[in-house]
């Protein structure tokens, strides 16, 4: 059978046409990947933008919160700061000063 195209250029333009189509698929996938980033960029700037407007408004005005310092307890022993690791008394330890107590909230002397 008689061809008008020779076999060899036929199959050269085929590996034109396929060449080119995956310029075409890199080209639209960049461009794609610019438009996205552009649009996150975009999208990330105007929210800061109206985040730090709204917020500047607000920090003009003074809130006055009055200080009540407040005394931390020991996780160990309820008792101050200022007394943690002080050296107990004779006389506190007598009593049970810094000493737990029974578990169950107990004891013999709690009976009469």
């Amino acid at each position: 059978m008689f061809s008008l195209v020779d076999s060899s250029v036929m199959s050269r333009i085929e590996n034109n046409l396929l060449v080119r189509r995956n310029e075409f698929i890199q080209a639209t996938s960049w461009t794609m990947n610019v438009i996205v980033l552009a649009v996150v960029i975009v999208g990330f700037a105007s929210f800061l933008y109206i985040q730090y407007t709204t917020t500047a408004a607000e920090e003009v005005v003074e809130k006055h919160i009055p200080f009540e310092p407040i005394p931390w307890l020991s996780a160990t022993r309820n008792v101050r700061m200022e007394e943690y690791g002080r050296q107990l008394k004779p006389y506190e330890v007598e009593a049970g000063n810094g000493v737990p107590g029974p578990i169950d909230g107990f004891s013999g002397a709690d009976v009469r």
